[in-house]
Formats: structure tokens, C-alpha cells, sequence
């Protein structure tokens, strides 16, 4: 059996740089077409999807879609075959959806270093007493915007990894459940607490992004576990 070095850690932040500026650049250009489709439709004035895309562009590690080109290339897949990217990019607007949606549960006054959407649109809002509301209501609408389109970009997959993806995504809501659910009851036993993370994290952030990657590249035995 032939085996091969594990790889460096300076290879890996090779490989996290240039997945992060690949996904970047597909982020951006999805963003560049979003806002010019909805400035016909939302008028002059309105920021539109703005909010949305400073919030996407505005920093992060991207490990999702690095351990989705890991997951890809250990299955065999050729590096440089842009459906990684597009499924990095998948994975990166599912994290973008729940971090928006995340914001407005937790009543997040910041997110990297910026007012979040819903505190955005609520400093927008002149009518008094109704301010609040009116954030985190858009903030919500945005983050379905980026679900749909993570969604409209997961039909160009195979269908093996897109019922991955359907399964760490599902798990990553019900974590976000258990999460509030585990809240609003205390305390917490270490197992409830143990299963919380798992979903809500780890699924979405490690083990579902390599499946997925490995799903792409025909990686039957590995999809299959799901």
C-alpha cells in the first residue's frame, strides 16, 4: 500500500490561502450579480444587499471550504477543479445564513468587527419603538437570501454530495435548537451539552465540509456513511 506524508503546516496555510481568495473571489462575484438583479427591484436608497455582502467579505478563516478542498483532495480530486470552489462557497453561505440568523437570537451588538445586520437596519429605522423589530426582522430576510442561494448553487453538485450537504445542514439547525432549547431549561447536563456541539459545530464546521468534498470527488464509501 503506498502511503504519503502527512502534509506540513506550511502547506496547509498554503492551501488555506488559496482556498480562502478563490472562495472569495466566487462570493464576490455571486454578490456583484445579487445586487445588480436587485437594484431594479428594491430602487435607489435601499441598501439592498449590501449589509449582506460587507458581512460575507468582511473577514473570516473560510475552514469550511478548507476542509472541503481537503476532504475533496484526500478522495482524489484535482485540486484545481473549480467545483470545489463552488462547494466551498456553498458551505461558506450555509455559515453565513446561520451566523446572521445567530446574530439576531443571541442579540449580537457586533460581528467582526462590525454592527451586525439586524443593528444596521434598526439604526436605519426613524420610527420610535418599532426599531428593534424592523432589524432583526431584515436581518432574518437576508439570511434566507443567503440560504437560497447556497441552495441555487448546491444544484451544479452531484447528488451524492448535495445529500450531504442536506444532512450536515439539518444537523446544524437542530443544533441550534437543542442550543436555545437547552437555554431556556437549566441546567445542562454534559451529554445535552456534548450532543449540542456536535451538531451545531462540529458537523457543519469538520466532518460535514470533508464528506462533502470527498462526495464530490466519488468517494463512494465515505458519502455513504450519511
Amino acid at each position: 500500500m503506498t502511503t504519503h506524508p502527512l502534509p506540513t503546516a506550511s502547506r496547509l496555510a498554503a492551501d488555506l490561502a488559496l482556498v480562502r481568495h478563490r472562495v472569495d473571489t466566487r462570493l464576490a462575484d455571486l454578490f456583484d450579480h445579487a445586487e445588480r438583479d436587485s437594484a431594479a427591484v428594491l430602487g435607489p436608497g435601499s441598501p439592498g444587499l449590501g449589509p449582506l455582502r460587507d458581512m460575507a467579505l468582511a473577514g473570516g478563516k473560510r475552514i469550511r471550504p478548507a476542509f472541503v478542498h481537503w476532504g475533496f483532495v484526500a478522495a482524489g480530486g484535482d485540486p484545481d477543479d473549480s467545483r470545489v470552489v463552488e462547494a466551498g462557497a456553498v458551505v461558506e453561505l450555509l455559515h453565513l445564513f446561520a451566523l446572521v440568523h445567530d446574530d439576531v437570537m443571541d442579540e449580537a451588538p457586533t460581528r467582526r468587527g462590525a454592527p451586525t445586520i439586524h443593528v444596521r437596519f434598526a439604526e436605519r429605522h426613524r420610527r420610535p419603538g418599532q426599531a428593534r423589530r424592523h432589524g432583526e426582522n431584515m436581518a432574518i430576510l437576508l439570511g434566507d437570501y443567503a440560504l437560497l442561494t447556497c441552495t441555487e448553487l448546491l444544484l451544479a453538485l452531484p447528488g451524492r454530495a448535495q445529500r450531504v450537504f442536506y444532512r450536515f445542514a439539518r444537523q446544524l439547525m437542530l443544533g441550534q435548537y437543542l442550543d436555545l432549547e437547552n437555554a431556556a431549561a437549566p441546567p445542562v447536563d454534559d451529554e445535552a451539552a456534548s450532543r449540542t456541539a456536535l451538531l451545531k459545530t462540529a458537523s457543519y464546521t469538520v466532518e460535514g465540509p470533508l464528506l462533502l468534498g470527498a462526495a464530490l470527488a466519488g468517494g463512494e464509501r465515505t458519502w455513504n456513511r450519511t
